[in-house]
């Protein structure tokens, strides 16, 4: 039936995320932030508005949120990082190569990171 071919793809939507997350987004932050020392304060930046994690005596766990959108995005767009929520909104078309990923990231950390505060 209809209904159970869309929980199918959903199924297999899940997957293929969870799969993007594992295989690529988290060894890019690692290796990204191995040949490049900055690297992980500016992505820290763009998902907070803070170049470090801050400490909390009371909730010890700062986290940043991964959101994978299709609502709001077609394949090709870049990540949209929420400071007030401590997110990054990656694309739900994801991208096609790990390479393509990437470039795209860079990109959009390069053009997100210093605009947080006034000036």
């Amino acid at each position: 039936s209809e209904a159970d071919a869309d929980s199918v793809d959903r199924l297999e939507c899940v997957q293929r995320q969870k799969d993007f997350y594992s295989n690529i987004f988290v060894p890019f932050l690692r290796t990204k932030g191995e040949s490049d020392p900055s690297f992980l304060s500016k992505f820290v930046e763009c998902c907070t508005g803070l170049n470090y994690l801050p400490y909390d005596d009371e909730n010890q766990s700062h986290t940043i949120s991964v959101e994978f959108n299709y609502e709001e995005s077609l394949p090709g767009y870049l990540p949209m990082f929420h400071t007030c929520v401590n997110l990054i909104k990656l694309p739900g078309y994801l991208y096609g190569s790990p390479e393509e990923f990437a470039v795209i990231m860079e990109k959009s950390i390069d053009l997100s990171v210093g605009t947080f505060g006034i000036q």
